[in-house]
């Protein structure tokens, strides 16, 4: 079954270098933390509060790089959660198709918040 989410917290695990990202389900019924790393964490953070920088950061440059090609993102999936890692893909709209791509998690939420996708 697939549920809208969205991101409720980011939470810094200082000091360790993780971060807790907690997805909530649209109806308010289920919570999912998902621990990653602090780049990530710091990417979501950041766009979440905002902060703009001169130059482009990693995910920012993805968005930028299927902006040029004429693609949009769609929705980010977290798909599925094996031996204790989750899995997610990220749904790309080229030329009226939808090519599902293989991601992380974090790396997936990071662009959702960029692009305002679902989740």
């Amino acid at each position: 079954m697939i549920k809208e989410a969205k991101i409720v917290s980011v939470v810094s695990l200082f000091p360790l270098p993780q971060y807790v990202i907690v997805l909530e389900d649209v109806e308010k019924t289920r919570l999912v933390p998902i621990w990653i790393g602090v780049n990530e964490g710091n990417a979501i953070a950041l766009e979440m509060q905002g902060e703009k920088f001169p130059r482009p950061l990693t995910h920012d440059l993805i968005v930028n790089i299927v902006g040029a090609l004429n693609a949009k993102i769609e929705k980010v999936v977290v798909s599925d959660l094996k031996e204790n890692s989750y899995y997610a893909i990220i749904d790309v709209q080229v030329d009226g198709k939808t090519i599902s791509i293989d991601a992380r998690p974090s790396d997936s939420l990071a662009v959702a918040v960029r692009v305002n996708c679902p989740i």
